[in-house]
């Protein structure tokens, strides 16, 4: 760990006990402050100063909520660009977007990206049961089919427990049976 690096964590230990220190710091923070230029005058590595804010659960949830903060300030400073008619159209866009982006990190609830997953026409029911039964029995004959439309159950829950275990006693006595003659066929040479 670099001398700087060491002198911003014994910086921090002291600076942190300091609350009044600590409200300004998320006070500039909340106002849109740049994290860098608020490590710099305090001679602060941002790193350090990140890492110190994460080693304490309530120092993150209040520095978190400073960026949601900020957030809305970005988004108040890109209106303000947009408004003025007296820029230049490509580095006022750039400032703006820059905001934009700023304010999707930090409060992504609110301004990031939105996925809608949109459902239309019919939901079908499905017999969970049977198709497990029909799975396992795949399994079991050792073949793989793809079920194109399901089949609703007709048979009560007993019947399909029967049903498999009949077939599973079924398998196992094929199995048996193939095991056997494997063995006696070994036998033979």
């Amino acid at each position: 760990m670099g001398w700087r690096n060491q002198e911003t964590r014994e910086a921090l230990r002291k600076k942190g006990q300091d609350r009044e220190w600590w409200e300004q710091f998320l006070s500039d923070v909340a106002n849109g402050d740049s994290l860098k230029a608020l490590c710099a005058d305090e001679l602060l590595t941002v790193g350090e100063t990140l890492r110190w804010i994460s080693e304490d659960a309530e120092r993150q949830t209040a520095f978190d909520r400073a960026l949601k903060i900020a957030a809305e300030v970005k988004v108040l400073e890109a209106m303000e660009i947009a408004d003025d008619d007296e820029v230049e159209v490509a580095r006022a866009k750039l400032r703006i977007d820059t905001r934009y982006r700023q304010a999707a990190k930090w409060s992504p609830q609110r301004y990031g990206e939105r996925s809608v997953l949109e459902h239309t026409g019919r939901v079908e029911s499905i017999s969970i049961t049977l198709a497990l039964e029909q799975a396992t029995q795949r399994v079991i004959e050792g073949r793989v089919e793809r079920v194109v439309e399901p089949v609703a159950l007709a048979a009560p829950q007993e019947a399909v427990a029967e049903r498999l275990a009949q077939r599973q006693a079924e398998a196992d006595a094929q199995r048996d049976a193939i095991a056997e003659a494997q063995y006696l066929e070994q036998e033979e040479i």
